[in-house]
C-alpha cells in the first residue's frame, strides 16, 4: 500500500494469522471501502483457523511501517461460500453507506447494508458462471504457479449513486470457448435481472466471442441517464441503462475510434472522478485515459460522438 509520501509498506496478513490457503485465486478478490478509502476489505477462505467471510484492515493516514497496522478484524460472514468479487461503500437513497457489500460468486450475489446490521442476502444469478481454478499448494502450504486460471471470471460493476444498481457478467467456461456469454443489469439489488447483451456481439464485430469483462456504471448528468461500459475483445463499449430497459434490447456503442484507441482485448477498465478520466488497460497494447469522458459519452449519447473502427 502507498503511505507517506514516497514510502510503499506491506500491510502484513501473515502477521495476522493468515496463509496461503485462505487465499485460493490467482486474482484474489479486495477492495478500498469507497465511502471510506482507509479501509481495506478484503474476502478470505475459511482455512488456517481463520473464519471465512469478509475482513478489514484500517489503514492509519501518513502511515510509514507495517508495525502501525492493527490486526484484521472480522466484518461478515459469506455462509461457506466463495467471493470472486466485490465493492465495499456506496449509496442507498441518497445517504452514502460505508457499510454496503455488494459482491458475487459464479452462481449468487451478496448485498448488505448498515440497515442489515452483519446479514447478508444471498440471491441468485441470472446466470451460471466459471468459477476459477485454485492454486495447488506444496508440504509446506506454499502455493503451487500454474496451471491457473490467471483472471478473474466474475466481473461486477455497482452505481455509485444507487448500491442496487449492479450490473454482472463472467465466463462461461474456463476450460474450452463454449456457453453463452451475456450481461445483466439489476435495479434492485439482484431481485430482479434484465437481459442488456442487446447486440454485443454484433457491435464488437468479432467472429467468436466479445469476451465482456471488467464494467463501470457511470452516471451521465448531460445526457440525464447512466453509461453501462465494458471491456471486451475489440474494446470498450457502452450502453444506456438508465431508461426504460427490456431484456435483449440494448444497443452498443464503441467508446473511442481506432485513432484513439486500438482494436483490442480490453481486461481492465476503471473511473477516476476527480479528473473525469477513464483508464482502460489492454493485453499487451498498453494502458490508455480518455480525459473528459462524461462530455464524450453525452456526446454519444446525443449522436454527436461515435466510436467507429472499421
Amino acid at each position: 500500500m502507498q503511505g507517506y509520501p514516497g514510502t510503499l509498506v506491506p500491510i502484513p496478513l501473515d502477521d495476522f494469522g493468515f496463509a496461503p490457503e485462505n487465499f485460493p485465486y490467482f486474482a484474489h478478490p479486495y477492495e478500498l471501502n469507497t465511502q471510506v478509502p482507509t479501509e481495506f476489505t478484503f474476502w478470505a477462505l475459511a482455512a488456517h483457523g481463520q473464519k471465512g467471510g469478509f475482513w478489514v484492515v484500517d489503514l492509519p493516514p501518513n502511515i510509514t511501517h507495517k508495525e502501525q497496522i492493527q490486526p484484521a478484524r472480522y466484518l461478515r460472514s459469506s455462509y461457506g461460500g466463495s467471493v470472486l468479487t466485490f465493492v465495499a461503500g456506496g449509496v442507498i437513497d441518497g445517504k452514502p453507506d460505508s457499510n454496503i457489500l455488494v459482491g458475487a460468486n459464479n452462481t449468487h450475489l451478496y448485498f448488505g447494508t448498515a440497515a442489515a446490521s452483519d446479514k447478508l442476502a444471498v440471491k441468485p444469478l441470472p446466470a451460471k458462471f466459471a468459477a476459477p481454478l485454485v492454486w495447488g499448494y506444496d508440504p509446506l502450504g506454499q502455493p503451487i504457479v500454474g496451471p491457473v486460471s490467471h483472471g478473474k471470471t466474475v466481473f461486477i460493476a455497482v452505481s455509485p449513486s444507487d448500491a442496487r444498481k449492479v450490473a454482472i457478467t463472467g465466463r462461461a467456461s474456463i476450460s474450452d470457448n463454449n456457453g453463452k456469454e451475456g450481461i445483466w443489469f439489476t435495479v434492485d439489488g439482484g431481485d430482479n435481472w434484465i437481459d442488456v447483451t442487446g447486440n454485443l456481439v454484433e457491435a464488437t464485430k468479432t467472429i467468436a466471442l466479445p469476451r465482456p469483462n471488467e464494467m463501470i456504471l457511470l452516471d451521465v448528468a448531460a445526457a440525464n441517464n447512466t453509461a453501462l461500459m465494458v471491456g471486451t475483445v475489440s474494446g470498450i463499449f457502452v450502453t444506456w441503462v438508465g431508461g426504460t430497459l427490456e431484456n435483449g434490447a440494448a444497443t452498443w456503442s464503441r467508446v473511442g475510434d481506432c485513432s484513439e484507441f486500438p482494436l483490442v482485448l480490453t481486461l481492465g477498465v476503471s473511473y477516476e472522478p476527480g479528473s473525469d478520466t477513464l483508464v482502460a488497460a489492454t493485453m499487451g497494447r498498453g494502458i490508455y485515459a480518455k480525459h473528459g469522458i462524461t462530455e464524450y459519452l453525452a456526446g454519444m449519447h446525443a449522436g454527436l460522438a461515435t466510436g467507429q473502427c472499421n
